[in-house]
């Protein structure tokens, strides 16, 4: 069993599907560390608005960072009474180069998240989290399939790939 991990949410429901299996990874009374990277919104309509003001750009963050922070304190409610220690980390930036580093910054033994499992151009317009993680980490990655993917695949053959073994605590 593991003693710390982090996870990774983004505000959907699919990134908090990642909880249940970071719980039953870790030792009663674990750690979890949960991650909000807060970035700024898109506006796709070049030539009619500027992207952000100066102005905007500090009411969005005087705006986004508290909503994270206290979204991220309710999902931090839920696993204390479940008696886990849990710290929350909400700040400005790209999401994988956040997780990453707070990762390695926390010494967590594993990361574990979801993937929204955008394809084709989604993916190359928005690029992968996930992939990006994955690709970075300097410690084992478990990516959650979401419930609404496993549903879609249920019943047809599915290739499992053998992980390395997560290192233990004894």
């Amino acid at each position: 069993m593991l003693t710390h991990v982090l996870v990774p949410l983004d505000g959907s429901p699919l990134a908090e599907e990642a909880l249940g299996p970071a719980m039953q990874l870790l030792n009663a009374h674990g750690k979890i560390t949960l991650v909000n990277a807060v970035e700024l919104p898109y506006n796709w309509s070049y030539g009619t608005h500027a992207l952000v003001g100066v102005v905007e750009y500090q009411a969005l963050f005087d705006d986004l960072v508290p909503e994270a922070n206290a979204y991220l304190e309710a999902a931090a409610e839920g696993l204390r009474q479940q008696e886990f220690e849990v710290d929350i980390i909400a700040e400005f930036g790209e999401a994988a180069q956040l997780i990453l580093n707070t990762a390695s910054q926390r010494n967590v033994e594993a990361i574990v998240m979801t993937t929204h499992g955008r394809t084709g151009f989604r993916r190359l317009l928005f690029g992968s989290v996930t992939a990006k993680v994955l690709a970075a980490a300097e410690c084992p990655v478990l990516v959650v399939p979401s419930k609404e993917h496993m549903q879609q695949v249920e019943g047809k053959h599915i290739a499992i790939a053998a992980w390395p073994s997560m290192p233990t605590n004894e």
